[in-house]
Order: structure tokens, then sequence, then C-alpha cells
């Protein structure tokens, strides 16, 4: 019951409410497919998705790039029964070495920091600890700005532009236009509910916000904190938020995979808090630990927090240190060059060898030589390493004057991470230089895309408030097909030679791919907002709606398949569809079945009609704005990729366009709750909650937690997904069946 004495209908699955029973019943039959958790929805007042992280265009100071090297020593586990699913375990990886270097982006800080010893890893978070305290210490000591010159004064007073948001000095900042339109939303918000005492609220603070307008739009000059240069012109606001971060990124190659696992357990030592974003209990995104500073700030003592941010480069760079490096050129690796001569850039700017296996105790450090090339075996990959790659190893004992192994390990791994600085600062350069972004603001390359797309396009995204609307969009949420349609098939045709049997008919194998599929498929209409229902679906025709209208249509629909069509159709039948029986994951099949309550865009439903399906009823109809606002991102790298340089950037620049359509999909009902705790309080806290499902005992300082989702927030536009989705099956099947089949009927047939 309502406040206003109004009945309200409960669905007990996602906590949402509705003032019909009716309407909850519809939406039972939609709901009932997930798993129990409250679904929170954006406020109305607040349902606008678009760029906010200027900040995030300034180049973050310091940088820290590590890496750990282990020693291998075999374990004998029993192994389970065969028959299931097992982990073999056969190696306990000890680390022997840490190497980490600080990049400072205004100029050399320090040397390498190596240590090859007992005790690495509690060693390497001791070094770490001491060197945040000093990087604190630098960002704390804010320098005043330099007096102007006369060209810097010309240009200030020249500019036109803020130098942060970009744009014009006499327009809202961005913070301020959100800011006001919030605001207002809110107050038409109570207005709607009859909420005099919180519309008069608002109204008082809309009047405070006018009031500083003029104050937060001044024209001042920008500076660089730490070292007093000018920048350029800038909103007053926009400058009060472009600060160096609160946080230092600590970036390993593969950190999810195995470094994180070398030195993790060091983390339960110090009660301080652990931040983590996981991808289940063994792999994680990134983690974090905060460390405390106490601060006297206008006579008051404040505890404030600096995050060691670890970070896996792996994330947005997929590729092995050796290939990364192979596509810099020689002038571009600033960083090795500063500490490996010039003249030897060439052995270890290529991939080098090295014993990891062989490696398995303490006493072989010492050997003065390297061990024969069979010892190099890895049985990770079951390769050796090539007589070159051996030479090279062996050229490089020779070249540095190496004494024993413990020191080649200590040069091997002081290599890995000054390629991997130079490969970041290159990655960061062009992302910098392309996206006037810093990758380091993120934990993967999605992320990063995603921000990256909203500046570009300066798009404002409606976020979805209607719980029925989201789950009809997940509804429709379809991946890509992966078939076979006949098992076998032989070639046989006369380029064949002696192979060609001329007694039997001619047959050809092809293999055919759609170039940027989702790269065309993003560059059509989408939608952007204004989501509403459609009431009168009798009058409603969707043959006749163009492709590029103002308006856009999701539909669920029944289709019937008619027989005549199941000859023609059999090997890539239309409106493939999720199959959930008897199955833990759902899988997408294409069948001759008629299709019941089919959630479907309207374009590629248009095509489906026109290739023979019957429209037998249209359920419900939810109509959005749409416009080919994505274009211009797509466009942009895609123009860049036929520019680019080296196979690293082709393969980045279309990474940058397909992680946007990954996020838009981003499922957050399979994200897990799972945290890092080093406080036996904290964890007695977290077991109490009813929401908590397990825990697994690290060290007697350290557990993980795993809880129950509890609350699903949709703050993503996953509606973009799914049309993105199904206007890639529209190219595919007008593909085959307008083309191909149009020119080869009955001759042509799908593998």
């Amino acid at each position: 019951m309502t406040k206003d004495g109004h009945k309200r209908f409960l669905c007990k699955m996602c906590l949402n409410s509705f003032d019909r029973e009716n309407k909850l019943n519809d939406h039972k039959h939609y709901c009932a497919n997930n798993k129990a958790a409250k679904i929170v929805l954006p406020e109305s007042y607040n349902k606008t998705l678009e760029f906010e992280n200027y900040n995030n265009s300034l180049r973050i100071p310091f940088e820290v790039i590590a890496d750990f090297e282990a020693t291998p020593p075999p374990i004998y586990i029993r192994q389970p029964n065969d028959t299931e699913a097992f982990t073999k375990c056969y190696q306990k990886h000890i680390p022997n070495n840490f190497c980490y270097y600080i990049k400072y982006s205004n100029g050399d800080y320090k040397p390498p920091v190596e240590y090859s010893g007992p005790n690495v890893a509690e060693e390497f978070l001791r070094c770490i600890y001491e060197e945040e305290e000093e990087i604190y210490n630098i960002y704390d000591k804010i320098l005043p700005m330099q007096s102007l010159n006369v060209n810097q004064r010309n240009h200030y007073y020249k500019s036109d532009k803020c130098n942060i948001c970009e744009r014009f000095l006499t327009e809202l900042p961005p913070r301020l236009e959100k800011k006001f339109k919030i605001i207002n939303n809110t107050i038409e918000y109570y207005k709607n509910n009859n909420d005099t005492e919180n519309i008069e609220k608002f109204k008082g603070l809309f009047e405070e916000e006018t009031q500083n307008k003029n104050i937060n739009m001044r024209k001042v000059c920008d500076h660089d904190h730490l070292t007093g240069k000018y920048r350029g012109a800038a909103h007053s606001i926009c400058n009060l938020t472009y600060q160096n971060p609160k946080f230092i990124p600590i970036v390993c190659h593969n950190l999810s995979g195995y470094d994180a696992h070398l030195f993790i357990k060091e983390f339960g030592k110090d009660k301080n808090q652990i931040k983590l974003i996981p991808n289940n209990e063994e792999k994680y995104i990134s983690f974090s630990k905060m460390i405390p500073h106490g601060k006297f700030i206008n006579g008051q003592y404040k505890i404030l927090t600096t995050e060691l941010r670890f970070i896996d480069s792996l994330k947005f760079l997929p590729s092995s240190l050796d290939k990364l490096a192979n596509n810099l050129k020689k002038y571009q690796f600033k960083e090795l060059g500063k500490f490996i001569p010039k003249e030897h850039l060439d052995l270890v700017t290529r991939k080098l060898a090295y014993p990891y296996e062989y490696m398995d105790c303490e006493e072989k450090f010492n050997e003065t030589c390297l061990p024969p090339i069979e010892k190099f075996y890895s049985s990770l990959t079951d390769k050796n390493v090539t007589i070159e790659e051996y030479k090279n190893s062996q050229k490089i004992w020779e070249v540095f004057n190496i004494k024993n192994l413990r020191e080649f390990t200590s040069l091997y791994n002081l290599i890995d991470v000054l390629l991997l600085t130079d490969i970041m600062e290159n990655f960061r350069d062009i992302s910098l230089a392309n996206y006037k972004l810093d990758p380091l603001y993120y934990y993967t390359t999605p992320g990063f895309a995603w921000n990256s797309m909203l500046r570009m396009t300066n798009i404002k995204l409606d976020l979805l408030t209607d719980v029925d609307q989201i789950l009809m969009f997940e509804s429709g949420i379809r991946g890509g097909l992966s078939q076979c349609s006949q098992r076998y098939s032989k070639a046989n045709n006369k380029y064949m030679g002696d192979k060609f049997n001329k007694k039997e008919e001619s047959k050809f194998l092809e293999y055919l791919d759609a170039n940027n599929l989702y790269g065309w498929s993003m560059s059509k209409y989408l939608p952007t907002g204004d989501f509403k229902w459609v009431d009168n679906l009798d009058n409603f025709d969707i043959i006749n709606i163009s492709d590029k209208s103002p308006k856009g249509y999701i539909l669920e629909v029944d289709l019937s398949y008619p027989k005549e069509l199941h000859d023609l159709h059999s090997d890539f039948p239309l409106a493939p569809e999720n199959s959930f029986d008897n199955e833990q994951l759902p899988k997408l099949l294409t069948t001759l079945y008629d299709k019941k309550n089919y959630i479907i865009h309207y374009e590629t439903l248009k095509l489906y009609i026109k290739l023979g399906l019957k429209l037998e009823k249209i359920h419900r109809v939810l109509e959005f704005s749409q416009s080919p606002w994505l274009k211009v991102y797509i466009d942009f790298n895609t123009n860049l990729r036929s520019e680019a340089k080296n196979d690293f950037e082709k393969e980045y620049f279309k990474l940058m366009n397909n992680s946007v359509y990954g996020r838009t999909m981003m499922n957050f009902r399979n994200h897990v709750d799972i945290r890092l705790c080093s406080n036996g309080r904290q964890v007695d806290k977290l077991i109490a909650k009813p929401n908590f499902d397990k825990r697994t005992i690290f060290t007697e300082n350290l557990a993980v937690i795993h809880m129950k989702k509890r609350e699903i927030n949709f703050k993503q536009p996953i509606y973009i997904g799914m049309c993105v989705l199904d206007l890639s099956k529209l190219m595919m099947y007008n593909f085959y069946y307008n083309v191909i089949k149009k020119k080869y009927g009955n001759n042509v047939r799908l593998l």
C-alpha cells in the first residue's frame, strides 16, 4: 500500500511493484527466469548517461611497472577421478625476484628497483609502500603557477574555449549543465508527486546554483600542480576538478592470471582496506590497497587515503610482451635505452629465452653458465626455444658479463619491466593523441573504449527506468551464430589438378567472412532514448517504417514458419532463439519451429517477413528515438585502422570498436560480489549479513568472503547491444538469401 492509500502488487523476484495485478502477472512471465535480486533503476530525474570524466584526460604523472620471476618446484598431488573436471597441480610457484620501475611523466625519477633473495613478496610490498609515501608527498605539495610570459598571456586572453571540457567559455560547463538539469528534473518529479516541501527545497537550491554560476564559469588559468607550468584557460569549476589522481597505478602484464597470486597474500599483514574487482575467486580484474594519511586541513585533522591500484596490462594489450615489443621502432625504446647500451638493444628487444621449469630450486641460481637448450622446454606450451633464441641468450650472457643464473634472471626481469614500460608509454601516447584520455584511469579496454566513445560522440543516452523494458531487451539478446549446417562436403573442381574427378559434378568450397560486421551494425540507426510503449497495436504498420526513421521499434511477436520454406531454409533458418532445455547454459539454435513471444528489432523483422515468415501476432511494441550517433566513432577507428603502422595498431583500433559493443552487453546479473578482508571485525560483520554465501581462508590474516547479490544496478544502455546483435543478423541473412541464394539458387549450401 502506498502513502496515499493506493494498492501495489509486488514481484518477489525483483522487488518492483505494479499498480495492477494483471501487469504483475505479465511481468512474472519474464522475470521468473532470473535469480531473485532487487533491480535498482535510475531515478527518472537522473537517467541520462553522458561523458563526465574530463579529469581523465590529464596524464597520470606516476606509473609503476612491475614484474616477478618465480621458482617452480614440482609438487605431487594425487589427481581426482579423471572422469570429472579437475585442476591438475604439478608446480608451486615461489617468487624469487621482482623488479619495478617508476615512470614519471615530467622526466627521470629513479632507476629500476630489483630484488632477489628471501621473502620476495613481503619485500616488494615494503618497497611499494615506501614509494607510495614519497609520491603522496610530491602530490601533496602543489606548486604555484609560474609567471606567464608574453606568449602565454596572449594565449590566455585570446582563448575562448575551456582547455579541459573544450566548450566555449561562455557555455555552461558539463558539470554545471548536468547539475541544473538534475535539479530541474527533480522539481518536475516532485511536482508530479505533489510534494510541496521538496519542490521549495530544490527551487532554493536552483536559485543558489544560479547565483554561483558566474563564479563557477569564471575564466581562470589552468596549470600543472607538479611543475607550475601554464596549460591553458579554463572554466573555474573545470579547473577545480582537474587534479592529479588519488591513486597510483601499478601495472603487471598478466596480473590476473599470474603475478597477483605471488604476492596478494601479503596484503593480509596489515588492517588497511583492500578493494577488489573480481572475475571469480581466483582471478581479479584489479585490486587495491588503501593507504591512510593524516593531515590537518583548515585546522581539522582528517584522514586522506591513497589507493595503490594494481591493474593488468593484458586487459588492454592482449598479446605477449615479445609480440608487442616487435611493433615498436628502435627510437621508441626510450626507457630501455636509458639502462641498456644502444648497441645492444637488438639483443634484448627480441624474444628472450629463459629456462623457467629448469629453475626449480635455489641452488641452480648459482650455476655459472646457461643450461643446455633442452632445459628450456616448457611443459605448459609443450614447446622448446629455437636455436636462434638460445644463441641470443648466450650472446646476452657474454655481452653483459653475466656471472651466474641469478644475475641472468635479474637482467631478464629488468628487460621485461623496461620493455613493458616502453610498450605502455607508446600505448598511452596513442590513446591520448586519438581519444584525449589516459587509459590508466581505467581497468580494461571496454571501460576505456566506452568513455572514449562518449567523449567523441558527445551523445546523451537515456537509461531505462522501466523494469519491463529492461526484461524485454534482455530477452532479445541473442549472440552470434556458430553452427554446422552440413557435417561433410568434399571439393571437386578443375583447379584441384590430379585430384579432380571429371566423372563427378564440380563442387567448390568457399570461405566467406563479413568484414567489420559489428562495426557495420553500430553505424546504423541506434536507440538514444525516449522509450515508451505503443498503445495502438491494431494500426501498427511495420513494413512501411524506414530504417532511417527518427523513431525505431522493438517488438514482441508470434511468427509462423510456413512449411513450404522448410527445404529452402533448412541450412540457415531465420529467427534464431536461445534454448534453455536441460542445459546449464543457453544455446543459440536456428530451427524451423514457429516462434512465440519473440523479441526482435523492427528492421530484422521486416527482412524475415519479406523472406516468408508470417507475422501472426504483435504482443508489445516499444518505441524509441534513434539516430546513427555511433557512426562517427566507428568510422574514426576504421580510418585509423586503415592507416595503422603495425599489427598492434590494427588490432587496437579494431578492439576499440568491438569493446564498445561488448560494454553494452555487460550482464550485471553475472557480476560476483567477492571481498578480500584482512580485518577480523570486517569478516565477522560480513558473515553476519543475510546475503553471506561462503568464505575461503587464504592465510591466517586474509580471507575471501563471497556474498550473494542483493541488488542489481542497471546503469548501462543494454538496448544498444541487443539492437547491434539483431542488426548483425540482418546483414548475414540478407547477404545469404538476397545475394548468394538469389545468384546460385539450390546450387549453394552452407557448411
